[in-house]
């Protein structure tokens, strides 16, 4: 059976409308249809983009729930909790390279690896010489209790340059996989006295016994001396909508764009797209809730757009704690960005 509610949100348009007066839906300037698949005592509904979009105030206080008889219904709104911006209790995960063409094999006789208390014979099947770049890794992720929301490659901090994008896979036995990430974007850039490094790949919250991780083109000269996994705050990644926003100079500053998003939305991840290829820009964040409040400082993070023979490379979003300003401000404090930036929130 097939029950309609329509979710009211926006401007009250009744002025003489008070607390003893009971509302209808047509004392609203905006409504949105919510249609549920079966009876039951409760629901629970995710609030869509168009809804931060056409309420007044940022608390969404203008916004009503009606049944189908456009009665007024109880509801309450369930909020997203700020993350930490740091998270404690990552663990480094035992790692084995793989080079050239050489593929996993498991002999259940022979004991060739044993980590976090317990064994599994490892081998490689590989092609002769010496010098032969490390194309995979192999984790052992058994002793690991936890569900891992990213992994963390580390490097020597001499490594060469590098920019390009690896795929994780996870397995269970060894013999079959599961790709989790087709291509996560991996640098290591330095020009002019600074640095951008991007080694952290946010995977949906996974839990298993082994992981792969292949670099996706010619593999970097280096090598990785670590990789650290870091447990998920909890057994679910949120639903996200994502808002796309072309910004526009700022008149007060040269080197900085501003973004209008329309709605105090719960923004908890953001990137920026800019405008040529070969760029790499390191950018001040910064957002205030309404123009006469001044601006305040979310993140500094770097953002790269570069052309290579594998395609065009890109970092990834930062995530960043829920931040429900409108207004939105990067500034440029090292690089150059010609034309517009383009701002995508989710």
């Amino acid at each position: 059976m097939m029950r309609a509610f329509t979710w009211m949100a926006g401007a009250i348009l009744a002025s003489g409308c008070g607390a003893a007066v009971a509302l209808t839906p047509q004392d609203f300037a905006f409504g949105v249809p919510v249609v549920t698949s079966k009876d039951a005592a409760v629901y629970r509904i995710a609030l869509p983009l168009s809804v931060y979009q056409n309420t007044v105030r940022d608390d969404l206080g203008d916004l009503r729930l009606f049944n189908s008889q456009n009665e007024a219904v109880p509801y309450s709104l369930l909020r997203p909790k700020p993350a930490a911006q740091a998270r404690a209790g990552a663990a480094t995960l035992p790692l084995f390279p793989l080079r050239g063409s050489s593929r996993v094999v498991i002999d259940g006789v022979r004991l060739t690896i044993d980590s976090a208390g317990s064994a599994v014979n490892l081998q490689t099947q590989r092609e002769s010489g010496i010098n032969i770049a490390v194309n995979q890794y192999i984790l052992d992720g058994r002793g690991f209790e936890a569900a891992v929301s990213a992994l963390r490659l580390v490097w020597p901090e001499t490594a060469s340059d590098y920019s390009g994008r690896l795929r994780i896979e996870v397995s269970d036995d060894l013999g079959s996989w599961v790709t989790l990430v087709v291509g996560a974007p991996i640098a290591n850039l330095h020009a002019n006295g600074q640095s951008l490094v991007e080694n952290r790949v946010a995977i949906p919250p996974t839990r298993t016994k082994f992981w792969r991780i292949s670099w996706l083109g010619p593999s970097p000269m280096f090598e990785l001396t670590s990789v650290l996994a870091e447990p998920a705050d909890g057994p679910a990644e949120s639903v996200r909508a994502t808002l796309d926003i072309t910004g526009v100079p700022d008149p007060a500053d040269p080197d900085a764009y501003l973004f209008d998003t329309g709605a105090h939305l719960p923004v908890s991840r953001v990137n920026l797209s800019l405008p040529e290829t070969n760029m790499v820009n390191g950018i001040e964040l910064s957002s205030r809730r309404a123009p006469p409040n001044p601006w305040r400082t979310v993140a500094y993070a770097g953002f790269y757009r570069i052309k290579t023979h594998e395609g065009e490379q890109q970092n990834a979003p930062i995530d960043i704690s829920i931040d429900r300003d409108r207004y939105w401000r990067a500034k440029i404090t090292r690089g150059g960005a010609r034309g517009s930036l383009r701002c995508g929130c989710t």
